[in-house]
């Protein structure tokens, strides 16, 4: 996944409001899914634009909440913007790409058999023993 500066900024900014308990619930999914697209400093009020797929988390009650949250966090005024739209560097997006390694790895050993090893071979006694018995078992069904 390509990183920017703004994604850099943006991710350190909705780490610093989640970590302050100042956004909850939806504006947190809202901070988390939105890209930052704009960090306009020269303005007055500061400009920040985000970019976010979901429309439901684009209501204009999570936008407020989410610029008070940014007004608290900054110590200066905000103009929150948010515009429709694919969110190609969100924190959330940077959240999954480091799981992802590490999730493919515990998929794998999840479909292996318990007591199994890396090669996928059962290495309990007690299983191969169960196996044994019930192959066993097996043979002496008459037909």
């Amino acid at each position: 996944m390509a990183t920017t500066a703004l994604g850099d900024r943006w991710a350190a900014l909705t780490t610093q409001m989640v970590q302050a308990g100042s956004i909850g619930a939806l504006v947190r999914e809202l901070a988390m899914q939105a890209e930052c697209t704009g960090f306009d400093a020269g303005s007055q009020p500061l400009r920040v634009t985000l970019r976010v797929e979901r429309e439901t988390l684009r209501s204009s009650a999570n936008i407020d909440k989410l610029q008070a949250a940014l007004v608290q966090v900054l110590g200066q005024p905000v103009q929150l913007q948010v515009e429709a739209g694919v969110a190609e560097d969100s924190p959330a997006r940077r959240d999954a790409a480091e799981r992802a390694p590490a999730g493919r790895g515990r998929a794998d050993h999840s479909r292996r058999p318990a007591g199994a090893g890396p090669d996928g071979a059962v290495q309990d006694r007690a299983h191969r023993a169960r196996l044994g018995q019930a192959a066993l078992m097996f043979k002496e069904l008459p037909p």
